[in-house]
């Protein structure tokens, strides 16, 4: 595997791509807040989890909402390979922890 400027600027744009893909079907599965959330839980399980499960629907989780995966394509841009793998595990961590803490709670309805 190549280390290459022209790969690492790539890895970024196929990043932004899968953010926008990840977005559009997140807001489809949500359906106007009378959806399911499943795209919103597998897919943003952070901000989902301290957004609607905490009530913290604010600017910082709908930041997260949107820098979650172009961060994700930017590390190689700016950290070492051991870096850059360290925090893939670690953000993959704490992935499945909040997609788990997510999945295992009730969303509160619109109507409660």
């Amino acid at each position: 595997m190549t280390n290459s400027l022209k790969h690492r600027m790539l890895w970024l744009a196929a990043w932004l791509i899968f953010e926008v893909i990840a977005l559009f079907l997140a807001f489809l599965s949500a359906g106007g807040g009378h959806g399911d959330y499943l795209f919103f839980k597998l897919l943003f399980p952070i901000p989902m989890y301290f957004g609607v499960m905490h009530h913290l629907l604010d600017i910082p989780m709908m930041v997260l909402l949107f820098v979650q995966y172009p961060i994700i394509g930017l590390a190689p841009l700016v950290a070492n390979r051991k870096k850059v793998i360290c925090f893939y595990t670690v953000f993959v961590a704490l992935h499945m922890v909040f997609s788990a803490l997510v999945f295992l709670e009730d969303i509160p309805s619109a109507g409660a």
